[in-house]
């Protein structure tokens, strides 16, 4: 039985690794094509930087403009983040209840992850327009709150179902209120989730291009995902430019996916045992 147990753990080292090294290779690859210079990536793509340069990274961030667009990037996946926590965390709240008609409306909040977005994009552009919000940050945002708040709703939902309804009670036996209960009692322990829709969401918001495309004419308004596609030229790419930009699209989730893995865990582990 120890070497059969050996032999299968030995083959899921194997396994993960491969699966690891198969993730990780085009990530390192879009890196050290960065280090290079574009007339040294054109003679050999796949090889090792024969002179190490971080000339491309200033290039990108000077001279494409592309610190607008990371600040851009930056501002509109804070605030969507920010208020798709709050919002939806205070929905999943109130319906967790269980009051009268609490079912119903959970399921309207489920509409939203069954329709697709490019099916609502010509009725929300129009929208848009009309209430003289189209091609601006807010209107953007607001779209991306919309968007994102059924599967925040749903996450937090099912968190908060598997809170005991006893330390509920034990918080307004105390002079909490709802309201007091939720900021002080409920939120302070959901920290796995909010985790967990942080960064479902960071990613959507942060790698939206179809969204931003549709809705922004301004060039000075691009998040980093349209100002990528317009380092590439009509009839050439400067390569080693256009894979440090990646890389600085890249940064920002990784970091939040580092600072915030353990939470995240939980979270996606969260309610699955009891007892």
């Amino acid at each position: 039985m120890g070497i059969v147990r050996r032999i299968e753990q030995t083959s899921t080292y194997l396994l993960l690794s491969a699966t690891s090294l198969l993730i990780l290779y085009p990530i390192a690859l879009i890196f050290v094509s960065s280090l290079k210079t574009s007339p040294e990536f054109m003679s050999d793509p796949f090889g090792w930087p024969k002179t190490w340069t971080f000339d491309s990274y200033g290039a990108a961030w000077h001279s494409a403009n592309f610190s607008t667009y990371f600040g851009n990037s930056a501002i509109i996946t804070v605030l969507s983040i920010a208020f798709i926590v709050l919002f939806g965390s205070m929905t999943a709240y109130g319906l967790s209840w269980g009051f009268k008609g609490s079912k119903a409306l959970f399921s309207y909040f489920l509409l939203g992850i069954m329709i697709p977005i490019q099916a609502k994009i010509i009725t929300l552009f129009i929208l848009l327009k009309q209430l003289g919000i189209i091609n601006t940050h807010l209107g953007l945002i607001l779209v991306f709150i919309a968007f994102n708040l059924p599967m925040a709703v749903f996450i937090f939902f099912g968190f908060f179902k598997t809170i005991p309804v006893e330390l509920k009670d034990a918080a307004q036996l105390d002079g909490c209120s709802d309201v007091g209960t939720f900021w002080r009692i409920i939120l302070p322990i959901s920290r796995p989730i909010i985790a967990t829709v942080v960064i479902l969401t960071g990613l959507y918001v942060w790698n939206s291009f179809f969204l931003p495309l549709i809705l922004l004419q301004d060039k000075r308004l691009f998040p980093i995902t349209l100002g990528l596609q317009r380092l590439k030229g009509e009839f050439s790419v400067d390569w080693p430019m256009f894979f440090a930009a990646m890389v600085m699209l890249m940064i920002p989730m990784i970091v939040l996916f580092v600072l915030m893995q353990k939470q995240f865990i939980k979270g996606l582990t969260s309610g699955a045992v009891k007892g």
